[in-house]
């Protein structure tokens, strides 16, 4: 296989958007497909070199597998390593845990299977997740297992079957993360069933290359264009890896291809500034994460972009001495001074059990526990243990369903036992109130029955993380529970709905979520000028009006929400003045006032939460007993209380109704 600078140069395509999707940079705001790009340039190069070796008959899957060890493992043992110390003197044990599990999984090669089971990618825990990136490197190692195997079989017994075969997988692979993405998008983001397509595109590429094709400018340019439409178009409100995934798929087997020594496309690739970008790229991509990462555990504020700028500068430097010192001595096979293949094997074997060792010592410690308290003063230590209280009764109700054995119960999905139960349910108690809607809405629910299970023997909450109408997750139950209630109008009293505001926000020119409002501004910092999105808005006034249709519906409207970093309430302690940071309070109430202008003429009524709420700080954002919000937006168990008892929904609720008090 001769050497195609053009290739070196398409990896900085690849590594430049990852790396500035990783810091935050809007930009690139797709960037994080800069991975597709990668996994269609190992399939083509890995498939290349095979052909080749069993064209000429001297193929072996010991050659192949010292390869792969000598191009991989030393730099990622070597990035592992050094994040390490970082990891234990920075995190709190529960992070400390985190992360020696992620250890072991690279030991493992399971590092995506790891991050599935966390999931997920987007979310603000994963910008501080110093290994997230290397689930993309486990991806590869599987693909590397059973890709030779299969292509040596297909080659040996089966020649005329090999690109049928490869063809059949790759549609099935496709097919496949195309339904997952509607119904298991963390399983079809991380595994590798779900992206060994992109990986064959790759494969395919040096199959049509070794049978001869003809280089094409305007080809070569639109794959370049291809991949630039994802990377500054797609967001991370794009369904991924979806058949959108094909635009850069197909870009780079485009540039693959047909971008020859004399297209322009590939002359321009071939410029040294991005053959050397290329050369350091796997290197660059090992350690930007980390960097990130301990960037933003560091301190409890905002990291600013002229921060990320220091630090993606700082990485592409760590790249090339990686490249340099780690990465060329040991894939150096011949010449002078080689590193032989058992010390490689050996230490392979040696990094990954000690890894593997590592994560066990980390679980057995629970993240250096007793390390990491001793360190701090005793009024941190209870803050944290507050903190870590909280949020693992977060974690535990949205993993969980409440069930009472009888008629109060919340759900993810309507199915016929469900239906069943919802019929029976009525049929003993008359129609039951019903509550609806994303992560806020299990807050609620959790609310409601601290306040009202006692008066309400028939309590149903269909809540989920991530459900929400304007935008629903393929395992929401939003249509089945419209269609239930047409089918059955008598069998709820009423409905109310709540979701998280930020999601129905929007800042100049795209959509908003945590990460752009809060997660990285400093506590005292004003919040930019966000507005309301109304396409969202009236989304989910279109759908609870179908609800209207056949049951009275109430809008709860989306509280104001303090976000308040962890880092900063566990330094700060429980005497502290926390506030809202200015202009916070007024987004929202704007917010408020749009929905109740939009339902003017609307059958689905207005419930004020902020109004029933009242938030004062800090008194209404902890103790020095208990912390009344789990995170930036979620009530703890406390706060369920607390403000369950305050709004008193269901009461409230049927006042705004006109029904008649039970």
């Amino acid at each position: 296989m001769h050497y195609r600078p053009e290739v070196d140069g398409l990896r900085a395509i690849a590594v430049i958007p990852v790396v500035f999707f990783h810091a935050g940079f809007s930009l690139f705001k797709g960037g994080f497909v800069g991975v597709d790009v990668f996994f269609v340039i190992s399939g083509y190069l890995i498939t290349s070199i095979l052909l080749k070796e069993l064209e000429a008959g001297t193929f072996s899957l010991l050659n192949f597998y010292e390869r792969r060890a000598r191009r991989i493992l030393p730099a990622l043992a070597v990035m592992v390593a050094a994040c390490i110390p970082v990891a234990i003197f920075l995190m709190t044990p529960a992070q400390a845990k985190n992360f020696a599990q992620s250890v072991a999984a690279v030991g493992l090669f399971a590092s995506n299977v790891l991050f599935w089971i966390e999931s997920g990618y987007f979310d603000m825990a994963s910008e501080k997740k110093p290994l997230l990136h290397t689930w993309s490197l486990a991806v590869e190692e599987q693909f590397y297992i059973v890709f030779p195997l299969l292509l040596l079989l297909l080659w040996t017994y089966r020649r005329k079957l090999l690109v049928p075969a490869l063809v059949v997988l790759a549609l099935l692979s496709l097919a496949l993360c195309e339904w997952g993405w509607r119904n298991a998008p963390s399983a079809t983001f991380f595994l590798a069933p779900t992206r060994a397509w992109e990986l064959l595109a790759g494969a395919f590429c040096a199959m049509i290359l070794r049978r001869g094709i003809a280089a094409h400018d305007v080809l070569a340019a639109l794959g370049v264009v291809m991949i630039g439409i994802s990377i500054f178009v797609f967001d991370e409100a794009t369904p991924f890896p979806s058949i959108y995934a094909l635009i850069p798929v197909c870009g780079t087997a485009l540039v693959i291809l047909f971008s020859g020594p004399e297209t322009a496309t590939g002359k321009l690739l071939s410029k040294p500034l991005f053959v050397g970008l290329g050369l350091i790229s796997y290197s660059a991509y090992l350690w930007h994460q980390p960097l990130f990462a301990f960037a933003r555990l560091w301190t409890p504020e905002t990291v600013s972009t002229t921060v990320f700028a220091c630090l993606i500068c700082l990485t592409f430097a760590i790249a090339y001495l990686s490249w340099r010192y780690v990465e060329t001595p040991f894939r150096r096979i011949s010449g002078a001074r080689p590193i032989p293949r058992g010390p490689v094997f050996a230490l392979a074997v040696t990094v990954s059990l000690l890894f593997v060792a590592f994560g066990i010592w980390g679980q057995m410690t629970k993240g250096w526990r007793s390390a990491y308290l001793a360190r701090l003063p005793e009024a941190e230590r209870h803050m944290l243990s507050m903190i870590e209280h909280a949020y693992n009764e977060q974690l535990a109700n949205a993993m969980s369903r409440y069930d009472d054995g009888g008629c109060v119960f919340d759900i993810r999905t309507i199915d016929d036992a469900v239906r069943q139960r919802i019929v029976d349910c009525a049929e003993e108690h008359g129609p039951g109130v019903l509550v609806l809607g994303d992560s806020h809405a299990i807050d609620l629910y959790g609310a409601v029955i601290t306040v009202s299970q006692a008066d309400e023997p028939f309590l149903i909450g269909l809540v989920s993380g991530g459900c929400r109408p304007h935008t629903p997750m393929p395992y929401c139950a939003y249509t089945a529970l419209a269609d239930f209630i047409e089918n059955h109008p008598d069998i709820f009293e009423f409905a109310v709905f709540e979701q998280a505001g930020f999601y129905l926000l929007q800042g100049p020119g795209f959509d908003v979520g945590r990460r752009e409002m809060f997660g990285r501004l400093p506590p005292d910092e004003t919040v930019p000028h966000f507005v309301p999105h109304m396409d969202h808005v009236l989304a989910v006034k279109d759908y609870l009006e179908r609800l209207a249709d056949h049951i009275p519906t109430v809008w709860l409207t989306p509280r104001i929400e303090p976000h308040i970093q962890p880092a900063y309430i566990r330094r700060s302690g429980c005497e502290h003045s926390y506030q809202l940071r200015p202009g916070t309070e007024e987004i929202f109430l704007n917010l408020e006032d749009m929905i109740a202008r939009s339902l003017s003429e609307s059958p689905v009524e207005f419930l004020s939460q902020n109004s029933l709420l009242n938030l004062s700080f800090p008194e209404d954002f902890l103790s020095c007993d208990a912390l009344f919000w789990s995170d930036g937006d979620h009530f703890s168990d406390a706060g369920e209380e607390r403000f369950g008892k305050r709004m008193q929904v269901v009461e409230n609720a049927r006042a705004v109704l006109g029904l008649d008090q039970k």
